[in-house]
């Protein structure tokens, strides 16, 4: 069921991911936090699969995609990032559903301006 769950989260991550390639890359950082951890968090109350087991399947599978573009330091951060969103959600959880995803989201968010902060500062 685990498995199914990841490749649910990730499908539902694809669908949505489409439609963001014509916004600016600060567009797109904003917008992918609650696609990829609502998708997430969708999934395990979907399949009753724990949350950070979920987020662990979904950064490994992330990490594979980007070692298959070439770029092994955006595999690790994926699979390292993802890892630390689910420990924070899995933090959160006793606190019910809702904050479990709400910790998540806050924390990718931050993740993703400082990428997106790196990235100004590099002129990319």
């Amino acid at each position: 069921m685990q498995i199914l769950a990841i490749l649910f989260a990730i499908f539902i991550t694809y669908l949505l991911w489409a439609p963001l390639e014509k916004l600016s890359p600060g567009s797109v950082l904003l917008a992918i936090p609650p696609i990829e951890e609502g998708a997430k968090a969708l999934a395990a109350w979907s399949f009753a699969v724990p949350i950070f087991s979920l987020h662990l399947g979904f950064g490994l599978a992330e990490a594979l995609w980007e070692l298959s573009r070439k770029k092994a330091p955006a595999a690790m951060a994926a699979l390292l990032t993802h890892t630390c969103f689910g420990l924070a959600a899995l933090w959160a959880s006793a606190r019910g559903r809702i904050a479990a995803l709400g910790a998540a989201l806050i924390l990718h968010w931050l993740w993703n301006f400082f990428i997106y902060r790196l990235q100004l500062q590099r002129g990319s």
